[in-house]
């Protein structure tokens, strides 16, 4: 076999793989699907028709979500040419409200397929509108209590009963404005000199008697160390030594040359920049979990 013809069989080779492959492929009747959730609603459920096209047989090697609240189920991972089945996603609500976009990624076993996006919209009714979610006490600040408005933005009731704290460092309490439809939580610290952060839990009674927690969270920045003022450099000459050495300058120093000028790290912590939830950011003082909680009721009746 001459090098033309080699080179001919080789080329024709990955033709056809390269036609084989692209064979393998799913159909998909949607990748899209889009939900409007119900009150109090637990889970949803979403399902991704699909068909294998061509004339190999596709293996899916990996299906996974953008969110660990979505699973996803496949009844197998091996389909024929022309075979149809479904991936079935589940998304646990729990406290989530508004509108919430997960992606699910489908890998086939062929490393030359595309990988495969669907997309899982949720619309999750409000429940419960907290403004804001999160309080703040700063370097500077004065030692007052802070109030978080509670609202239910639709015609059922949903029942405020408590309040609570795990950090018996911040008090809470609990006003009904209308029972139902409107509350305020306030949130008073005990003194603003220590660094803190705390969550604090807000239980109630959906419109359906179901129980329901949803949270809110309170830091507090702390007094900062006061700044160390060290005296100013005095560079004092040393004497000559009397027998200076050949080998190399004398390497005796100063005491001004041992002093240590770095300022001292400030305690405030760097919320430059942090739009996120603070409950994601920030590590509670483990020293505040030993400490019984601070329960507020309903103080205005």
């Amino acid at each position: 076999m001459n090098t033309l013809t080699k080179i001919s069989t080789i080329v024709l080779v990955f033709i056809f793989a390269a036609t084989g492959f692209a064979e393998a492929e799913l159909e998909w009747e949607t990748d899209h699907v889009s939900i409007n959730a119900e009150m109090g609603q637990d889970k949803v459920v979403a399902k991704y028709p699909f068909t294998v096209l061509g004339e190999q047989a596709v293996k899916i090697s990996q299906v996974r979500a953008s969110c660990g609240c979505t699973a996803t189920k496949l009844d197998k991972d091996t389909y024929e040419p022309g075979e149809s089945s479904e991936i079935e996603a589940v998304f646990t609500i729990g406290n989530r409200q508004g509108k919430q976009v997960k992606k699910i990624f489908v890998h086939l076993n062929d490393a030359t397929s595309p990988t495969y996006t669907l997309t899982l919209e949720v619309d999750i009714p409000e429940l419960l509108k907290i403004e804001p979610r999160f309080v703040y006490w700063g370097v500077n600040d004065e030692l007052e209590s802070k109030i978080i408005k509670l609202s239910v933005p639709h015609e059922e009731k949903v029942l405020v009963r408590q309040v609570r704290c795990m950090n018996n460092q911040i008090k809470v309490d609990l006003k009904t404005i209308e029972d139902g439809k409107e509350y305020e939580v306030i949130i008073t610290p005990m003194d603003l000199k220590k660094s803190m952060y705390s969550a604090i839990y807000i239980d109630a009674v959906l419109p359906k008697g179901e129980s329901r927690t949803f949270t809110i969270s309170a830091r507090i920045a702390g007094e900062t160390q006061p700044r160390q003022n060290h005296p100013p450099h005095q560079h004092q000459h040393s004497p000559a030594p009397t027998n200076p050495t050949p080998s190399g300058p004398d390497k005796t120093t100063s005491p001004a040359d041992q002093v240590d000028n770095k300022e001292p790290a400030s305690d405030q912590p760097d919320t430059a920049g942090d739009t996120s939830s603070p409950a994601t950011t920030v590590e509670p003082d483990k020293t505040q979990s030993q400490q019984p909680e601070s329960v507020g009721t309903d103080t205005s009746q």
